[in-house]
């Protein structure tokens, strides 16, 4: 049986997001046939949830690397404060998959793919408008000033 089949199988008997939305936001696609599915799903989840609170918490807390520093200091102080929030939101949620990961339990595991998948689409736009923001600072050409250090 495909990861597919599989994901399906455990959609319908847990209520999980449609295959074709966990594929969309988190490549479970990906997942090898062999491998536990509830599992890796969550792994995939955590990948992309772990990515994106990286890229918030340099801007939350940049270290002295150019890139840094010039993305942090692009935001205005609306969007450093989104930044604060959802690096705090996406925190919980790491920090939950570590709890969560201390002990198998497929009930349990459905319940937070779901529930993350909920809060995972409410983030996104949210999410949309720093890197948005991150961009269009490279389109600028102002320099870092000395004395900006990180806005927390």
């Amino acid at each position: 049986m495909d990861v597919k089949e599989r994901y399906v199988k455990l959609q319908k008997k847990y209520g999980l997001p449609s295959y074709d939305d966990m594929v969309r936001d988190f490549d479970i696609d990906l997942i090898g046939k062999d491998e536990n599915v509830m599992r890796e799903v969550q792994k995939k989840m955590f990948d992309k949830i772990d990515f994106f609170a990286r890229t918030l918490e340099a801007l939350v807390q940049p270290d002295s690397t150019y890139a840094n520093m010039k993305e942090a200091s692009s935001l205005n102080v609306s969007e450093q404060q989104l930044a604060k929030r959802l690096f705090a939101e996406l925190m919980h949620i790491a920090r939950a998959f570590t709890i969560n990961s201390l002990e198998y339990n497929e009930e349990e595991f459905a319940r937070f793919i779901s529930s993350l998948n909920d809060k995972w689409q409410k983030i996104k736009p949210e999410l949309k408008v720093i890197l948005v923001s991150l961009k269009e600072a490279w389109k600028k050409q102002k320099d870092i000033e000395e004395d900006k250090g990180y806005f927390g």
